[in-house]
């Protein structure tokens, strides 16, 4: 009986010892942790430089806003040097009624102007659009210079101080508007390096060198229904004409062509200058007193990426 227990031990040991070498297998664990998706995005940000007769809306830390006389300039008799002013602000998001680009209650035959506006487009690169949307044009009242004006139709020989017939005026048919690429003589965009060295003195400068910054607007007056233009146009020039050699991406570090892609789209590292200009013509008559012109100006910006369409 003691033999059989003991054969009996044995054999329990070793399938014990068999059962244990059976579960030792070779092992390797590698662990992928944290695994996320983030949605990239794309902030535009505005900023604007008025421009009218000469004078420049100033905006100096912690004061008000004021008309001075631009570099190398006389200042005329309006705007008033040092009267307050509006159409000037560091880079910020456009708010409704709260930024303007224009806001000119007093115009005159003669007078002229122009915004510097800047586009910062933070994050991705975009595709560009520029809209104008919701044009009115308010004839409001005949004054008595109107009722005699044959270009008037709808006020001549009218009662002074009745309101127009028709409320279309006409100064959207006589104020003049256009648009170009800012960007100097320097093809692309390098003022807005790290080390915040003006590269190009042209580049923003208001002024139109038509022979190396294309226009967007050709000069001519507003439609009525409004009109729409896509950036992508004029940035696409600038490649072709200038940039063949550069990167199709538009990376340049800040160098010629920095914001220019061979498709024409924003580089999101680059600030893109524009001029938006405007003039009503010395030649233009009585038919305009009173009347007003009201439109949007709007910026927009999409993702470039699988989006070979510019679906806005």
């Amino acid at each position: 009986m003691k033999r059989i227990l003991l054969s009996l031990s044995v054999i329990a040991a070793v399938v014990a010892i068999a059962a244990g070498v059976t579960t030792a297998f070779y092992q390797d664990t590698e662990t992928s942790t944290g695994n996320t998706f983030a949605a990239g995005g794309i902030d535009l940000k505005v900023d604007s430089t008025a421009h009218y007769n000469g004078m420049v809306c100033v905006c100096p830390a912690g004061a008000a806003c004021t008309w001075q006389p631009e570099t190398n300039t006389q200042p005329p008799f309006y705007p008033a040097q040092g009267s307050a002013c509006t159409g000037t602000w560091g880079q910020t998001d456009l708010k409704d009624g709260i930024r303007r680009f224009f806001d000119y209650k007093d115009l005159k035959p003669g007078d002229h102007g122009e915004d510097t506006v800047s586009l910062h487009v933070i994050g991705n690169d975009a595709w560009g659009k520029f809209d104008i949307a919701n044009v009115l044009d308010l004839g409001n009242t005949c004054v008595d210079p109107e009722t005699e004006a044959t270009a008037d139709a709808d006020c001549f020989n009218q009662v002074p101080g009745t309101p127009e017939p028709d409320p279309n005026g006409e100064l959207r048919e006589n104020l003049m508007f256009s648009v170009w690429l800012d960007q100097g003589t320097i093809p692309g965009f390098q003022n807005n390096n790290p080390e915040g060295t003006i590269i190009d003195h042209e580049e923003g400068d208001n002024i139109w060198q038509r022979e190396v910054e294309p226009i967007i607007i050709t000069p001519g007056t507003i439609d009525a229904g409004g009109e729409s233009y896509l950036l992508s146009d004029a940035l696409k020039a600038v490649y072709q004409i200038a940039c063949l050699q550069s990167p199709a991406d538009g990376h340049t570090s800040y160098g010629p062509c920095h914001g220019i892609a061979e498709d024409g789209r924003m580089v999101g590292s680059a600030v893109y200058y524009f001029g938006i200009d405007w003039d009503l013509p010395l030649a233009t008559g009585n038919e305009i007193q009173t009347d007003e012109l009201k439109m949007d100006l709007i910026f927009k910006a999409v993702q470039q990426r699988n989006n070979p369409s510019q679906t806005f």
